[in-house]
């Protein structure tokens, strides 16, 4: 079996196999002892298969890691949308975590710095969750974090320009407040300072 093609820039080249075309990697064929550019059994063809899947799967993956920060869960799901099979990209974020180069405890800690400003702790926990983090990184991360009274006191005059003046205007500010995550004792805190003429 010989090659539909083949890409002396990139060393792949395509195969056509059971009715579909396949890209054949060359280091996998090497690491098969096969020439990727002469005649190829077939009984290699599905090892070889396997191989440059799992190969492209690797260079996407680095690719990603080296351009974009994201969880295990993140890489993984990125894989999956670019259409590599669920075994070999679970397998292959697998090796990129115990190598080092997937680390959720800094992906945690990362997002914190970045969006902690602007959203509460349950907020973040909650999105945390989301993208794949799990519980006990979550609650490391953000055991140190705590509303700054200042801060959600800007927050709240910020949020309270937005919000007609009436009777529900306290409510809807808090409403708004509690949306971000942020603590009922915390932004009772600074609703009490913010409103504290209507209060009295």
């Amino acid at each position: 079996m010989k090659l539909v093609s083949y890409n002396p820039r990139k060393l792949t080249g395509e195969i056509l196999y059971k009715d579909k075309i396949f890209l054949l990697s060359e280091e996998a064929c090497l690491t098969c002892g096969v020439d990727i550019r002469k005649e190829i059994p077939e009984e290699n063809i599905s090892l070889l298969i396997e191989k440059s899947q799992e190969y492209f799967c690797r260079v996407y993956l680095y690719d990603q890691i080296a351009s974009y920060l994201k969880t295990a869960k993140g890489y993984y799901d990125k894989l999956i949308n670019k259409g590599f099979p669920k075994k070999i990209a679970a397998e292959e974020v697998k090796k990129a975590k115990e190598n080092g180069y997937i680390d959720d405890a800094s992906f945690a800690e990362n997002y914190i710095k970045t969006h902690g400003k602007n959203k509460g702790v349950y907020r973040l926990k909650n999105e945390l969750k989301q993208k794949g983090v799990s519980s006990e990184i979550i609650e490391d991360a953000v055991k140190d974090l705590s509303p700054d009274a200042d801060e959600l006191l800007l927050l709240a005059e910020k949020a309270a320009k937005s919000v007609p003046d009436g009777p529900a205007k306290k409510s809807k500010v808090f409403a708004k407040l509690a949306r971000r995550g942020y603590p009922y004792e915390a932004i009772s805190s600074a609703l009490s300072v913010l409103f504290s003429d209507i209060d009295d």
